[in-house]
């Protein structure tokens, strides 16, 4: 039977030291943490001590739908902007932004916020974008900019960041957009007829739903001069281009479909045929409005650069409280 080995004190007395040293070292940073989410939350600091602590510690600065914004994210994107901002002011070019800062705060977490709606709607209908993608766009970009290095050059002069990092922070987020307008939303390919007369137009509405030629009615009954010499035709569209009166009416025939009745607009009233239709997911509503329609009913809670909102699914809330576990 073997004897239990013996700990000498000098090798208890390490132990202790080193454990005692690591619990300082928490309780530093527990303290540090406690002290900065006072500093930023309820007393709105926003000092480059502050922008290190949202690096080093995970506080949120807003959460969308039950997912966060971390601070260090907005503080990047913050001194993006601010980065902008001042490059476009030496080179006295109009830079688009607000000169108070606290709305230049609001305005981005306000993207941040957009953004995250938008991803988590995209990924809802299983949109994706992948690093492939993303590269190319980039390479497109650069090419459009007379090459890669004066592309950086660029980037770098009025975001202070690199290529690369332009990219994760802007092209794949443009390249989400671009897919959801473009994957989401049905789009058809109608002809019409505008006649300023009522009487006329649904005399001639009889015509066409008897079957008469529609490309022969544009051409003697038509009076809208931009489509006349096209038989009416209207190319591809989606939602948002027209009045909503017509574009009700155009997005609910079916192919080969004359409208029911006539549609009274600015233009006069107005007769429809559907020639082609490519449905997606979304017909009801433009891309504007369904950005408008889920950013208002996304669940957001803000916990800096606060506003007054008539949205009463936009929260302010108290102080939250910083996780180092996470």
């Amino acid at each position: 039977m073997q004897n239990p080995q013996k700990v000498s004190w000098p090798t208890i007395k390490r132990e202790l030291k080193k454990r005692w040293f690591l619990l300082a070292v928490l309780a530093t940073y527990l303290g540090l943490g406690g002290l900065f989410t006072v500093l930023i939350y309820q007393f709105h600091w926003d000092q480059p001590a502050t922008r290190w602590a949202g690096r080093v510690f995970p506080l949120p600065a807003a959460s969308v739908n039950g997912e966060m914004i971390w601070l260090s994210h907005y503080y990047r994107r913050l001194g993006q902007v601010e980065y902008y901002q001042a490059a476009s002011a030496a080179k006295e070019q109009s830079a688009n932004l607000p000169a108070d800062q606290t709305e230049i705060r609001i305005k981005t977490l306000d993207a941040l916020i957009e953004g995250k709606i938008f991803r988590q709607q995209t990924r809802h209908y299983g949109i994706t974008v992948t690093d492939q993608e993303v590269t190319a766009t980039h390479k497109k970009l650069a090419e459009s900019q007379g090459g890669e290095e004066k592309f950086a050059s660029v980037i770098n002069q009025f975001y202070g960041i690199t290529p690369f990092q332009f990219s994760q922070e802007y092209i794949r987020e443009q390249i989400y957009r671009e897919k959801a307008e473009t994957q989401l939303f049905t789009q058809v390919h109608p002809r019409w007829i505008i006649i300023e007369d009522e009487a006329r137009a649904r005399a001639v509405l009889d015509r066409a739903k008897a079957g008469e030629d529609f490309g022969e009615l544009v051409k003697q009954f038509s009076q809208d001069a931009n489509t006349l010499e096209k038989g009416g035709d209207l190319g591809w569209i989606k939602r948002g281009r027209y009045q909503k009166p017509i574009e009700d009416v155009i997005f609910s025939l079916k192919i080969g479909e004359v409208s029911p009745d006539v549609t009274k607009t600015d233009a006069g009233f107005v007769i429809a045929k559907i020639e082609e239709r490519q449905d997606a997911p979304i017909s009801d509503l433009s891309f504007a409005e369904w950005v408008d329609k889920i950013t208002v009913e996304a669940k957001v809670t803000r916990f800096v650069a606060r506003i007054d909102t008539p949205n009463p699914n936009l929260e302010t809330t108290p102080v939250p409280v910083a996780n180092p576990a996470s």
